[in-house]
């Protein structure tokens, strides 16, 4: 049975690249994740508009949730949106694409957590290996290809 998780999802590079090894370790993304923060109401990750990462979303078949929030209520707000989607979509985790970088990565794990969640990094290396991941054709838990 596959495990079924939402990916947090800015639309970069780094979000695809984290799809697309999801899919090859046998996860089943439900949903697309993204944050859109009142204050700038563009996305969080790369501030783009709300409609590409629609776009992205129906190019890929996957849905395209939203979390609307205030850089003050920020995580609250995620942890409690979180809680919904995980009942909506019958997730048991939810995915990041962040390469290397431990206050994401804790953070990450937190919010899980809190929302009864596994946290799940597939693109998750060293530093100093990313330049050289980011370059193969093929980054796989951990293993170039």
């Amino acid at each position: 049975m596959k495990k079924k998780v939402v990916l947090s999802w800015s639309g970069g590079k780094d979000s695809c690249m984290a799809l697309d090894v999801l899919i090859k370790q046998g996860y089943e993304v439900a949903c697309l994740l993204t944050t859109v923060p009142q204050e700038i109401g563009r996305t969080f990750g790369h501030g783009e508009k709300k409609e590409l990462i629609q776009l992205q979303a129906k190019s890929l078949s996957i849905p395209a949730e939203f979390i609307y929030c205030t850089f003050e209520d920020y995580s609250e707000r995620f942890v409690s949106d979180l809680g919904k989607i995980k009942d909506t979509y019958g997730i048991t985790g939810i995915a990041y694409g962040d390469l290397y970088l431990d206050g994401h990565r804790e953070w990450g794990e937190k919010t899980a957590a809190e929302a009864g969640l596994d946290a799940v990094y597939p693109l998750w290396m060293e530093e100093k290996d990313s330049l050289k991941a980011l370059k193969q054709k093929s980054y796989v838990s951990g293993k170039m290809y």
